[in-house]
């Protein structure tokens, strides 16, 4: 994992940085300056995350390994003094060069001050209501399937090839696409980007119109 283009905004302390080679958690963060309110906000790529949420806490975990093979010695130094200066000011060039893993300090000492967010009994008992729901409405199109083949095809693989369409025109709007637990971006990683938002693509035009076919024709469920 490589953190970099560390930067801090001209609006009183709005902190942003960039994570590379880093799976799912590749892409460009913003902690939001302290002036608009605590606790700050983290974006990833312009989405707000859940504050304390999973998402937070493996963020933490990668930029606190980071900073350990990245500090030295001398860094360590500079920080303290960094700390201890009411404003920075001519810095000297030892305090200049650990100003910008100062500002990832202030993100991760952010995210520690963060509560850790746990399931509630009132979000198990959504989750387990939700899953009984789910059940029904599968016996229900289980029950519709037998009755009608045709349109039950057209409605899986419809929905199914929307999806994927979906996720292909998504990943276009925003520059990047997940696929296989990697995040790819256009502008840094062209090939991985084109190639799965044209997979997508043309596995979704595939399965909308296998499924339009068999209601034209319901031979093609002959063998059932």
């Amino acid at each position: 994992m490589e953190v970099r283009d560390i930067e801090c905004a001209r609006d009183g302390g709005t902190i942003t940085f960039t994570l590379a080679d880093a799976d799912a958690l590749t892409g460009g963060y913003r902690l939001q300056t302290p002036w608009r309110g605590e606790p700050r906000p983290l974006f990833h790529d312009e989405r707000r995350l859940p504050r304390g949420g999973a998402e937070e806490r493996q963020l933490l975990a990668q930029l606190r390994a980071w900073l350990e093979t990245a500090l030295t010695d001398d860094l360590a130094v500079a920080l303290g003094r960094l700390d201890a200066m009411a404003e920075w000011r001519n810095l000297p060039d030892e305090l200049r060069a650990a100003v910008p893993l100062h500002r990832l300090l202030t993100v991760v000492r952010s995210l520690e001050s963060r509560p850790v967010v746990a399931l509630a009994a009132a979000s198990v008992i959504r989750i387990l209501l939700g899953v009984v729901i789910g059940i029904g409405i599968a016996a229900a199109l289980l029950g519709a399937a037998m009755q009608h083949p045709a349109v039950a095809m057209l409605v899986m693989t419809g929905g199914a090839g929307g999806l994927l369409l979906w996720v292909a025109g998504r990943g276009l709007r925003r520059g990047h696409i997940a696929a296989r637990r990697s995040r790819y971006l256009r502008r840094e990683q062209p090939a991985g980007f084109w190639f799965y938002v044209v997979f997508y693509a043309l596995l979704g035009a595939l399965l909308v119109g296998y499924g339009v076919w068999c209601c034209i024709d319901p031979r093609a469920l002959a063998s059932r």
